[in-house]
């Protein structure tokens, strides 16, 4: 899923400023750059919310932080911990 995710945020690509002066832009990056970060916001929900009970510890806590990871950091999260079930 992670690598589903990833190729369609290569594929939508980075949202870029087309104005000539960045102090007068009038393209909306700044609207774009947020509703992107959203989006990966949701995934990041949906990747966490799929998870079986057993991460549900992990999932509280990635969920709880102040800003919620993109959804790299929460799988790095979520694989790190399976890792460590695997050597326990």
């Amino acid at each position: 899923m992670k690598r589903i995710w990833d190729a369609l945020q290569d594929l939508d690509g980075m949202p870029q400023c087309a104005c000539v002066d960045m102090t007068k832009c009038t393209c909306n990056i700044g609207k774009k750059l947020q509703e992107r970060h959203a989006k990966i916001s949701d995934e990041c929900e949906k990747f966490l919310m799929g998870l079986n009970s057993g991460y549900g510890v992990l999932t509280n806590q990635i969920l709880a932080m102040e800003h919620l990871s993109a959804i790299n950091r929460a799988y790095y999260v979520i694989q790190k911990a399976e890792k460590q079930r695997q050597v326990a």
